[in-house]
């Protein structure tokens, strides 16, 4: 078995202004940019990674892009804002799209949705879109069948 181990160091840092798009407003805030090595069995490097991490002031909320300071430190404060996103994990994006491949079962969708709604980050990006959607979905799918099937019986019988 190999063994993977992950090394994360700060290579620079400086204070930018954004605007943040969670809560709306103009701040000013330290920006970090971090390398992640990941290293087979601590000694081989395989993996090398460059991430520019920023937290807001007012809300909390992290962000992250791929671009240098130097870069970022040239652009206004909006255009910085619209340069950092926040990062959806894997498990949240795999309930979501579970409860939509699922929506037939009603129940075990309507779950897995809202497990992903709470761990979705506040704030308005595509994800969360498609869990609030997956919510009406089973509602709507649910009368069409029954229409269906009320159909198929008169058609039928």
């Amino acid at each position: 078995m190999s063994s993977l181990v992950e090394v994360r160091e700060v290579v620079g840092a400086t204070e930018l202004a954004f605007h943040c798009s969670t809560c709306s407003q103009a701040n000013s805030t330290d920006v970090f940019r971090f390398r992640t090595v990941d290293k087979w069995l601590g000694l081989i490097p395989i993996w090398v990674t460059y991430e520019t991490t920023l937290k807001c002031p007012n809300c909390d909320t992290t962000y992250r892009c791929n671009d240098e300071l130097e870069m970022l430190a040239m652009l206004s404060p909006e255009e910085v804002g619209q340069r950092f996103h926040i990062r959806v994990g894997f498990v949240t994006k795999f309930l979501v799209v579970a409860g939509w491949l699922l929506c037939f079962t009603g129940p075990v969708a309507l779950i897995l949705l809202i497990v992903a709604w709470f761990q979705l980050p506040k704030t308005p990006n595509w994800w969360r879109s498609a869990t609030k959607y997956g919510f009406i979905m089973p509602f709507a799918f649910y009368p069409i069948v029954l229409i269906a099937a009320g159909v198929c019986d008169l058609l039928f019988n």
